[in-house]
């Protein structure tokens, strides 16, 4: 009976030989008071708030429904600087959270030599424009998740410009 409250998207956890499904819910209650990714600057403790700088979770808060690693098909985007010869030195990097793997022929295969256990990586290089195409071209997200996506990509490329009033190039 307890089990209909459970949330549908469940983990596998592997204890000795043993694997056994937990789900998000369970997740969240284990990691929310102790989560690597957990971020409060002095005084918002005392206003009772909290973020997160999990690199799937695009609110920036730390909540359950924001939490990115503990929701299967999350997904997440961030800016990273690119090469100096380029003209504008700005990519997006979408990570799409997946079900995790442990076989070796995978960690063989990557050019690293360790594979991304929960998470893929894809670069978007061609400008914000590209990266909006490619947002809306994602045909897992539902419509929510795109319009978080598109807003998430919207302050990231304020917050990446080059030529803001202010940075001390003239």
């Amino acid at each position: 009976e307890y089990r209909k409250n459970w949330n549908v998207c469940y983990y596998n956890i592997l204890i000795g030989s043993i694997s056994m499904k937990v789900p998000s819910c369970v997740l969240w209650s284990l990691t929310k008071k102790n989560s690597a990714f957990k971020v409060q600057p002095k005084g918002s403790k005392s206003r009772l708030q909290c973020f997160s700088n999990d690199p799937l979770n695009l609110t920036g808060f730390h909540n359950a429904s924001s939490q990115g690693y503990t929701q299967v098909g999350s997904v997440g985007l961030s800016a990273q600087k690119a090469d100096a010869k380029k003209k504008f030195n700005r990519e997006f990097v979408l990570k799409v959270h997946h079900k995790s793997y442990h076989k070796t022929s995978r960690v063989s295969k990557n050019t690293h030599g360790a594979a991304h256990l929960v998470a893929s990586t894809q670069t978007i290089k061609k400008g914000t424009a590209h990266a909006a195409k490619t947002i809306q071209g994602l045909t897992f997200a539902n419509d929510k998740k795109k319009a978080l996506l598109l807003k998430r990509l919207g302050k990231l490329h304020a917050a990446t410009r080059v030529n803001v009033k202010g940075d001390g190039k003239k």
